[in-house]
């Protein structure tokens, strides 16, 4: 979360409007602030959850402007495959490491 949070932060800097998408349980492991727009899909143990929110949230980033999106990677087996497709697309397939 904190290469994260620095590589929002970074990004607001630059002029971008940000955005980050993460679940539940991570709030907590982000500044106030972190990004412009911060929607949760719900909790990681709830793939269903988040497959049913994902269009929605991708919906807020747009209303919001979002120019940088970081979007937390989820387990990528049953609806977390379906999810990170989906997440995938939406990035183009940029994927950034930020352990």
């Amino acid at each position: 979360a904190e290469a994260a949070a620095g590589l929002l932060q970074a990004a607001q800097h630059a002029g971008e409007i940000t955005g980050l998408l993460l679940f539940e349980e991570h709030k907590a492991l982000y500044p106030a602030g972190a990004a412009a727009c911060i929607v949760s899909l719900g909790s990681l143990a709830s793939p269903e959850e988040g497959a049913r929110s994902l269009y929605a949230a991708l919906r807020r980033f747009d209303e919001a402007g979002a120019t940088y999106i970081l979007a937390e990677a989820c387990p990528d087996t049953g609806l977390g495959a379906a999810i990170m497709n989906r997440l995938m697309k939406a990035a183009g397939g940029t994927v950034i490491d930020a352990g």
